[in-house]
């Protein structure tokens, strides 16, 4: 029996590529702790039903989702999407999310957990709040471009940017907010952007949508510079590197070998803000043996140059999909 070693590194947020390990029917219910581990009823703070299945390279389930109401101790209905698998609830399709008095918070196309082509969102009472086009990245690693927002209403209905062109001035639901000026669809001077508790988390200046220079601060006031708002993790090797160091050392067990198991497996893991994995976790099955040795595998990965946002360095989740033919 040969290995083959598929190798795709993917956002937390856009996980699967290939079929689930378990299958669920239309009309199933499945539980899932805070962190969206599969877990059970007693145990779960969210349920996703399975509205309908489909077999097809993107999209395998249509589902909706519900989070626990603390307050209350009841569900109420959060999202509803298309997903490739439920082991990991990563989205890929039609997205709508839900505020608690079921009005619609936004809706849209994900592709791989981002947002991607037209979205508009709503207010709580249902007025409208803004519609922008999204750019997924399609491959791994490219770099994210920024949306560029066409039409934004502030809270008492008054629309202060038409076709992208304007002042915008955005509190998120986290109560964080950021503000600046919009022409032709680009950011355009300073834009601040604040935390919860009204400290100003960063200044940037930007010409025709190009930052041109970056300023941010920790929340103990230490000062960052930069000239991209986030950086993307890269491995100390590159891709060759990770490639080179799966190839050579991953080995089928040999409880693999003699039973004729072959399939796939799905590994997760985080690059800290230290550059070191942590939190590796097979989300996708095969065998025991064949689950410690991609975990062995990935701990092998070392060296790595860990992601900035806005010039800190910050934790990025990731995905590892490892096939054995």
């Amino acid at each position: 029996m040969k290995k083959i070693i598929t190798i795709f590194f993917l956002m937390v947020t856009c996980l699967v590529l290939s079929q689930n390990s378990i299958s669920f029917k239309v009309g199933d219910t499945i539980y899932y702790d805070k962190k969206y581990k599969i877990t059970t009823a007693n145990n779960a703070k969210i349920l996703v039903i399975v509205k309908e299945k489909f077999l097809n390279h993107t999209t395998n389930y249509t589902v909706d989702l519900y989070k626990l109401d603390t307050v209350t101790n009841f569900y109420h209905k959060k999202a509803y999407f298309q997903t490739k698998a439920l082991e990991t609830l990563s989205k890929t399709g039609n997205y709508i999310d839900y505020w608690k008095n079921g009005n619609k918070m936004s809706e849209g196309v994900m592709y791989n957990n981002k947002k991607d082509g037209l979205w508009r969102e709503w207010y709580k009472d249902g007025s409208i709040k803004s519609e922008s086009t999204y750019f997924a990245p399609k491959k791994v690693f490219n770099k994210v471009k920024p949306f560029q927002l066409i039409n934004f209403w502030n809270l008492s209905g008054e629309q202060t940017v038409t076709n992208g062109t304007g002042y915008y001035a955005y509190e998120s639901s986290s109560g964080s907010e950021q503000k600046g000026k919009i022409v032709d669809y680009k950011k355009e001077g300073e834009w601040i952007g604040f935390r919860k508790d009204g400290s100003v988390y960063y200044k940037e200046i930007y010409k025709k949508g190009k930052l041109k220079k970056g300023e941010s601060w920790d929340k103990k006031g230490k000062k960052y510079t930069y000239k991209e708002v986030f950086k993307q993790t890269t491995y100390s090797r590159g891709m060759k590197g990770i490639a080179n160091t799966i190839i050579k050392n991953f080995r089928v067990p040999a409880f693999a070998k003699n039973n004729n198991i072959r399939g796939s497996m799905l590994v997760n893991f985080t690059v800290n803000k230290k550059g070191n994995v942590v939190d590796v976790k097979v989300v996708r099955k095969l065998c025991k043996p064949c689950d410690k040795e991609a975990l062995r595998i990935v701990n092998l990965l070392k060296q790595w140059i860990p992601a900035k946002s806005r010039g800190q360095n910050v934790n990025v989740k990731y995905a590892l999909p490892l096939r054995i033919e």
